[in-house]
């Protein structure tokens, strides 16, 4: 499900005019979500316990962080804009962390 919803936001990023695939964010904010699923496909997050809500963050967290990263821009239209996608790029990184020590 994740990754369709991920296929599903960058395919509306692309085809709706947003921007363009070789724009910065689009393709760092790309390679980190493609690492995040990796390791996400590759290592499952096992809980210990019986709490659904972590298994939910593990997905939803880096979803967010990716559509803030490539929408950041079109939702806050200030001169703040530009530090918006940041935003997104530390949550991935933190969820990527997360990941990697569960």
């Amino acid at each position: 499900m994740m990754l369709l919803v991920v296929f599903l936001i960058a395919a509306i990023y692309i085809f709706s005019g947003f921007g363009r695939l070789e724009d910065k964010r689009f393709l760092f904010g790309s390679l980190l979500m493609i690492f995040y699923i990796f390791l996400y496909y590759i290592f499952p997050v096992t809980t210990s316990g019986t709490s659904i809500y972590i298994g939910r963050l593990t997905q939803y967290l880096p979803v967010f962080s990716y559509g803030v990263i490539l929408f950041g821009h079109s939702t806050l239209p200030s001169n703040k804009e530009k530090y918006v996608h940041w935003a997104g790029f530390l949550g991935l990184v933190f969820s990527i962390l997360s990941h990697s020590t569960i």
